[in-house]
This record gives C-alpha cells, structure tokens and sequence, in this order.
C-alpha cells in the first residue's frame, strides 16, 4: 500500500489530469444499496454483519445470468462500515477499521473477494465531510488549544449564531469558553477542508480503502460540503482536483450525494465530469415506480431517468456513460433490479410481463469476473412480481 502511495503522490497538484473515461463494469451495471446492519445476521446477536452478507450474495447475484433465484445486480452500495458510536455509522470514529458489530477488517476482505467471484463490484459511504466527536483527532483537539488537530476543525471563542437556514450550528465546548462548527449535529463537527493535512488524510483513508480493502468506488455523503465555496459547488476546489489528478482514484467510480443543509442546498448537476449523482429525485421517481401512480413518467410514455448523472431528472433515456443506478429505457423489456421501498404497494403485472423480463435476464450477458467488460445496458419495465427471488432474511 505505501508503494502505490508512493507512486501516486509523484501526480502533484501541478500535474495534468489523467484522461477520464468511465470505468468499464459501469456500463449497464445495475446498483443495490445495502445496510449491512439489518440485511443478515450470522451470529444471532440481532444484528446484520459482514458474514452474513456473505452467506447472502447468491440473492443479489450468483453470477449465473439465467437464474431465476438471484437479483442479478453487478454492484452493491454498502452504507457506512467504518467504527462509529452510532447506529447509522454517518459519525465515523476510526476510518481504518470495520465496525466491530458488523465484523472485522479480514471478514470485510473475504466479502470482497466472495462478491468479485460472483460479478458484483463493490462501493462503499464515504463519510468524509465530518467525523464523530469520539474520534481520538477532535478529543485531542477538544482537550489541547496547542494540538495539530485543532486546524482540522473549525473553532470560535464566541457563539456566531445559528445559520441561515436557522438551525444551531456552533456547538459549545464541554472543556472550555468556545464553539466549534458542526452543520448536522454537536456529535458531528465538520472537518476543514482549508487546512491541506486534512485534504491529504482524506486522500490516505480512500487510498486505504481502495488498496487494502479492494473496493471499487465510493459515494460520498454530503459531497457538496467538501467543495463548497460560498453557495455554490466549485469544480475547481482543492478536494476535486486532489481526486482527479490521482492516476488512480481518478479512474475509479466517484457518486456524489449532491446535497446538504448548507447555504445553496441542491448541487444537482455542479459536480466535475465524471461524478455521478445519486439523489433524492431519483429516489422520488424510483417511488412512484414501485408504487405505480403514473407520476414516475417524467417525459415521453413510459420512460424513467436515473438522476446518476450530472444533469438531474429529465424524460427520456439515460445520458452519459458510466452510469450505476436502474436505467434506460422502459419500453424494452427488462427489469428493475433493488430493493423495493418499505410499505410501497405492488405493482400489477402479468404472465406475458414475467415472460419478457425472464427473456431479457437470458440474453443478459455473463459477467462472471470483475474486469470483463458489458456492453448490453440493463432495461426497465414494470416488475415481474410472480418470480421475484426469495427475501435474503
């Protein structure tokens, strides 16, 4: 790992960008987001974790493209991983190690390993705009005005107020007469992406990730709020430039959430080339899908656009390569391939419509390693209900 960091680190700021093309497994790939916490528990302790992921990735694909018990899906996005006191995870206190409910470092690698053999590739949350208050670099720079960390945070003697959306935003200090500046909560206090250690510590965790935990790309939550620059996305900022002239991260999937509670809000569309965009209007329409209330026809008859791409919902057929998400269009037979949306009502659907998606599964190409190469995009159409594969639980 130091080798290829070494390696990397030749590919300055001053550097020219490498080319971008998207990443060949992209094409038609197919993404299922995935809690690892509440999808299968191996141990009986009430709680998800990674063996029991294992145990289920013949549900979510099992590399055989005329099976009728696999979800078929080439990706799996995992929500946060990473030790954190919460439940959720988005609070991270120790970006290098597997959060001990969920398993260890070893048993995330053989996840890894086992969903390659089948053809999924694997992206995990990277929760890089803030970390936990537990971790060790904000309690060193809580109990220490004189410590490296404090630069890493951002620090008033005086409270500045709430922000303009009206929410509190500077939290006091439990050890002296100061504030620091969390967006989201006191137990989350934002990192400083003006202070160049932490764009380095960032680049390292992903390096990690990438190089010793061999995933494939990563989402990052709240992207907006690493490149902000007033109220608006900067394609330009020294966190995307320190990403894309990398000759490695540059060449691996970025998904950006394009949002956060800060001043501007929506960044639908303000990310670099080469960014996906997963968001809430995606969400909406992916809803009203499942749902069937005829609202998720955004334009044309019968057509859904991912928002994973930089240019938000629009009618018609997916734009750009590279694309994760349910895509293109829905007047080719095909199938929705994830998870459908808790209390969501079943859509109807009939045996000619089983027929169709059953056609379109054997004529999907096989993608039996990571690095062949699809060239067929998966196609939407409304579900086959009657042959849906058993629940992994």
């Amino acid at each position: 790992m130091l080798a290829a960091r070494a390696a990397r680190a030749q590919g300055s700021l001053s550097a020219p960008l490498p080319q971008e093309t998207a990443p060949a497994w992209t094409v038609g790939a197919t993404c299922y987001e995935l809690f690892v916490r509440s999808f299968k528990d191996s141990d009986g302790d009430g709680i998800g974790d990674l063996n029991g992921l294992i145990s289920k990735l013949d549900y979510i694909n099992d590399g055989n493209p005329r099976s009728t018990r696999s979800l078929g899906a080439r990706c799996i996005w995992l929500m946060p991983v990473d030790e954190s006191p919460s439940y959720h995870g988005y609070d991270v206190s120790d970006y290098y190690r597997v959060a001990r409910a969920l398993g260890t470092n070893d048993d995330f690698k053989r996840m890894v390993a086992a969903a390659h053999d089948r053809g999924i590739r694997v992206l995990v949350d990277l929760v890089l705009n803030h970390s936990s208050d537990q971790h060790p670099h904000f309690q060193e720079a809580l109990r220490d005005s004189a410590s490296p960390y404090r630069a890493w945070y951002r620090w008033s003697p005086t409270d500045p107020g709430r922000g303009p959306w009206g929410s509190d935003i500077w939290h006091k200090s439990p050890l002296r007469d100061e504030y620091y500046y969390g967006i989201f909560s006191s137990h989350m206090p934002d990192l400083n992406y003006e202070t160049p250690a932490v764009l380095e510590e960032a680049k390292h965790v992903a390096e990690y990730w990438l190089d010793s935990m061999h995933v494939d790309g990563f989402r990052f939550d709240l992207a907006a709020a690493l490149a902000r620059s007033l109220h608006d996305v900067d394609q330009l900022s020294a966190f995307f430039m320190l990403i894309h002239q990398d000759p490695t991260l540059s060449q691996i999937k970025m998904i950006a959430e394009p949002w956060d509670v800060g001043p501007g809000g929506y960044q639908v569309g303000n990310f670099p080339t080469r960014w996906a965009e997963w968001n809430g209007r995606y969400r909406d329409a992916m809803r009203a899908f499942w749902r069937g209330d005829g609202t998720w026809a955004a334009a044309g008859a019968g057509t859904v656009t991912s928002v994973a791409t930089n240019h938000g919902l629009t009618g018609g057929t997916i734009t750009g390569s590279g694309t994760i998400g349910i895509d293109v269009s829905a007047s080719a037979a095909g199938q929705v391939v994830g998870k459908r949306p808790p209390g969501s009502a079943t859509p109807s659907s009939t045996s000619a419509t089983c027929a169709k998606v059953a056609t379109s599964r054997v004529n999907q190409p096989q993608v039996s390693k990571p690095g062949a190469r699809s060239s067929t995009p998966f196609r939407l159409t409304r579900p086959c209900v009657g042959r849906r594969p058993t629940s992994p639980q």
